[in-house]
């Protein structure tokens, strides 16, 4: 009984009918189930004496013959085989024009309960007995209608002939009857679309897909209110579902732009640093060797000074500067600061020398031999320039 534990239902689903339809469908009374049941019926008597208990033989060998099978009400829900017994007696019933009497299902109830005392089991006596009641119409009709079409099904999974007409006609009564209760109970009977919905999933693994030469598909079923709904809220989920993984990958997109904009940021800023570092190491003063403390420094032209800026060099010639300017490459303008340099001491000794000449008595410098009045001149100038 561990596939069939539920017992609120009105209606037995497939696996409990399965279970249950093979024990309870076929009449079987033991020896020892014979003996409990006529002490039964001498104690019911005795309540009855007025009634016809004979005609009740069949119905008590039927409740003798499911109470029998005692592991079916111990491990599982009573209810569910209770249920099922229930309906089969009612079924008896209706069969026997005997309904429609409630003193009928009285002698019923008296039954199982002196039977359980027989078998010496009187602390179960209540077990099946508030069960026993007569089905409405409608009530009993819907079972029999459910229970109909699983014996069907199991027509179908028992017949191994692939093809076989006589499947494929079960299979389209089927299909048939199903939409036609779909129609008729699906705003009344949940219960019952319950069940039908889970016998089509059977139909659709187990029958379907062996019988192609039935030409019939699982859209042959009629969709019930249930299913549209179901199929609705399922579409609603996937969409949402799939907006929320759609956010989620932009989402995604826009932190790795980010994060790619941030190391492009920090690559471009570490090497802007590193420029200047370099630029700055660039611009530092190159270092000027000093000749001598009357000397100055011949220039000092930045490294990245534009080579053809006008170059500014100063030059110290007996405590007065000269400025020169001049265009073109700083070398360049070295070697020009050097001749006009050179052209000074030049044109300086020949000042001095003239001086000297215009200063210096002419008979001296006459009186002496031409090498001597030279050395006599050069003496002069030396001491003029200071060399």
């Amino acid at each position: 009984m561990t596939e069939c534990t539920s017992g609120s239902d009105t209606y037995l689903d497939y696996k409990c009918y399965q279970l249950l339809e093979p024990k309870f469908g076929k009449i079987y009374v033991s020896d020892y189930g014979r003996e409990n049941l006529d002490n039964a019926k001498k104690e019911i008597k005795k309540t009855y004496q007025q009634n016809n208990l004979e005609r009740f033989e069949k119905f008590f060998e039927i409740i003798t013959s499911c109470l029998q099978h005692d592991g079916v009400f111990i491990n599982a829900d009573p209810r569910i085989p209770c249920s099922y017994i229930n309906y089969l007696l009612n079924k008896k019933l209706r069969e026997q024009d005997m309904h429609s009497s409630n003193t009928n299902y009285g002698i019923l109830k008296d039954f199982v309960m002196e039977y359980h005392k027989s078998k010496g089991s009187g602390r179960y006596a209540h077990i099946c007995t508030s069960e026993i009641k007569s089905l409405e119409y409608e009530e009993y009709h819907k079972m029999t209608f459910l229970y109909q079409l699983y014996n069907d099904y199991i027509t179908i999974v028992k017949n191994n002939k692939p093809n076989d007409d006589n499947k494929c006609n079960i299979l389209s009564t089927i299909i048939l009857n199903y939409n036609n209760a779909i129609d008729s109970y699906q705003k009344t009977d949940d219960k019952l679309i319950n069940k039908l919905i889970d016998l089509k999933q059977l139909i659709a693994r187990k029958i379907l897909p062996n019988n192609q030469g039935c030409q019939k598909e699982i859209t042959y079923f009629n969709l019930s209110k249930k299913e549209i709904e179901e199929q609705q809220r399922l579409a609603e989920e996937q969409k949402q579902l799939e907006k929320e993984k759609l956010l989620a990958e932009q989402l995604l997109q826009e932190k790795r732009l980010s994060e790619a904009r941030l190391d492009q940021e920090k690559r471009l800023s570490e090497e802007e640093h590193l420029d200047s570092e370099g630029q700055q190491r660039r611009f530092q003063t190159r270092p000027v060797r000093h000749e001598s403390h009357e000397q100055e420094q011949l220039y000092r032209v930045p490294p990245t000074q534009d080579p053809y800026l006008p170059h500014i060099q100063e030059s110290k010639l007996e405590g007065s500067y000269k400025v020169s300017q001049s265009f073109g490459e700083p070398e360049n303008s070295r070697i020009k600061m050097e001749q006009l340099q050179d052209q000074g001491v030049l044109g300086q000794m020949q000042n001095a020398f003239s001086s000297i000449v215009q200063n210096v008595d002419p008979a001296p410098v006459l009186g002496v031999s031409g090498g001597m009045g030279v050395l006599f001149i050069l003496f002069k100038v030396f001491k003029v320039l200071k060399l």
